[in-house]
């Protein structure tokens, strides 16, 4: 054998074993460096503590770092949200402070705080009209100058046996924002009442800071006997305050995971450092 034929074969040899080698990292690691192993071996902890894992359910491997998110005023304008809901024109700015109740034909709009309002409408139903819907819902809001585009159905967090309750949930880039959230309850073909809590989302900030694995908040925090593990995501949860460089208040919340249990409601941890957000 000549030793050019005898260098290509080896140079062949060389590329299939760095091809075997990729495939076996590849396989290996799911992605954050994350292997399978400890994947497999956390399903096997779950499982021997009597914590099911929902059919289809898969650990998440998404988040290494993640910053801070900033908040400003309040996301809805209350003379837009009177106008739309109670039909009221031109309510005085007076009327319309943080603590008003506003009321209408049977229907109410109660502002509670800085960043949330209540609507109920006790008026009689009309069902000949056609069933209300998520798109009712909608409409309705967008007509308030909410801005629902940036708002996607929080399936976790509605029933599936209660089709009348809907919940809705802001999206910032790929993070839900857990606090900023809209619940809807429709009755007698109409919109029964909406519960909406919405701070401005103003944008990112401060250095990325290291967050804990998913797998690790599982191990840690999930222990009771008979729990189902139905979902678990990434996002943004528990204000704080600070003064920003201006000296004026900033609010701003850190990353949480959220679990959402069967038959119970979902349970969020700081993504910092695993602690429980109560």
């Amino acid at each position: 054998m000549d030793w050019s034929r005898a260098k290509n074969i080896l140079i062949i040899a060389f590329i299939l074993l760095n091809v075997f080698l990729f495939a076996n990292i590849v396989g290996a690691n799911t992605g954050n460096g994350i292997s399978r192993k400890v994947l497999e071996d956390t399903e096997r902890i779950l499982t021997s503590r009597g914590v099911q894992l929902n059919k289809g359910f898969t650990i998440p491997t998404t988040g290494v770092k993640a910053e801070k998110l900033l908040f400003g005023a309040a996301g809805f304008d209350r003379e837009a949200v009177v106008k739309a809901l109670l039909g009221i024109e031109k309510p005085g700015a007076g009327e319309v402070n943080s603590k008003a109740v506003l009321q209408k034909d049977g229907k109410t709009v109660s502002f509670v705080g800085d960043h949330r309002f209540i609507y109920e409408d006790k008026s009689p139903g009309n069902p000949e009209g056609g069933p209300a819907g998520e798109k009712a819902v909608r409409n309705l809001l967008s007509g308030a100058g909410i801005h629902m585009e940036n708002f996607i159905r929080d399936y976790q967090a509605e029933d599936p046996s209660d089709p009348d309750k809907l919940v809705f949930i802001e999206k910032y880039k790929s993070f839900l924002v857990y606090d900023n959230q809209i619940r809807v309850r429709l009755a007698q073909g109409k919109i029964q009442r909406i519960e909406c809590s919405i701070c401005r989302v103003k944008g990112f900030a401060g250095p990325p800071v290291e967050i804990i694995p998913a797998y690790q908040v599982l191990i840690k925090k999930i222990v009771s006997e008979g729990d189902v593990i139905l979902q678990m995501d990434l996002g943004y949860k528990g204000y704080a305050s600070d003064w920003d460089e201006k000296g004026a208040m900033e609010l701003s919340q850190g990353p949480a995971w959220r679990v959402v249990l069967k038959g119970r409601e979902p349970s969020y941890f700081r993504a910092y450092d695993g602690e429980e957000l109560k």
